[in-house]
């Protein structure tokens, strides 16, 4: 029984091996001490690490943690610790078996000598490996999606400014004053469907004790129909 136990147990740990070296994610496991004890080729790829630099290091200094470089202090000691989401996933997993999934990050690391700002997601599993308590964090990089949606919100920023200029550029070509006869009273509200429209209307005093009304309704609505309104207005 016990020859078939420790087979079993060699063939999960090699399967264990297999399954964090080919997998795109950095996958790497610490003890109770947070110090690393296995790693993937992806965790020395997205951290820019040799492989002589990371093995038995702390968390944080393994990864290059700004932290834990600009303070020349170990994981677990710097200003940010306390506060440092993955070191308390990983404490969490440890002592309660508590996973973590999927949680987001952004924090400075010093990979290849130089600092750069990483947007990255991290789960946390209490495991048992080579009969020691471990817990395996598992870390995708989403620098470049975190990037373009950054980019995307600040294009979005600059249109809606636009689009506030325009509108207010339409609401000038309303009628600012409306005449005031003894029989008429002129009462309106101007509501476009979206910040700006391709609706415009104006009342005016004409000689001869007449009034002139007009009212456009362009198809279509937005940007374009807001341009035909002014230009016709």
């Amino acid at each position: 029984m016990m020859s078939l136990w420790v087979e079993s147990l060699k063939e999960s740990n090699e399967f264990l091996n297999n399954l964090i070296e080919n997998i795109p994610s950095a996958v790497f496991l610490v003890d109770e001490d947070v110090r690393l004890q296995e790693f993937n080729g992806s965790f020395i790829k997205l951290f820019s690490r040799a492989e002589q630099d990371v093995l038995g290091q702390l968390c944080g200094n393994a990864i290059g943690c700004a932290f834990a470089v600009e303070e020349k202090a170990s994981c677990g000691e710097t200003s940010n610790c306390g506060r440092c989401a993955i070191r308390k996933s990983i404490l969490l997993s440890m002592t309660k078996k508590v996973p973590s999934k999927k949680e987001s990050l952004i924090r400075s690391f010093y990979n290849g000598g130089s600092k750069r700002i990483k947007y990255v997601q991290f789960s946390t599993q209490h495991i048992t490996f080579k009969l020691k308590k471990m817990v395996m964090v598992v870390v995708d990089d989403i620098t470049e999606i975190e990037s373009q949606r950054i980019e995307l919100q600040e294009r979005q920023r600059r249109l809606d400014v636009d689009l506030l200029a325009a509108a207010g550029i339409q609401r000038s070509l309303l009628p600012q004053r409306m005449p005031v006869l003894d029989r008429l009273r002129f009462h309106w509200k101007f509501v476009p469907c979206e910040r700006i429209g391709g609706d415009i209307f104006n009342v005016v005093s004409l000689p001869g004790d007449k009034l002139a009304c007009y009212m456009l309704d362009v198809s279509g609505h937005g940007v374009p129909a807001a341009m035909v309104t002014v230009s016709v207005s």
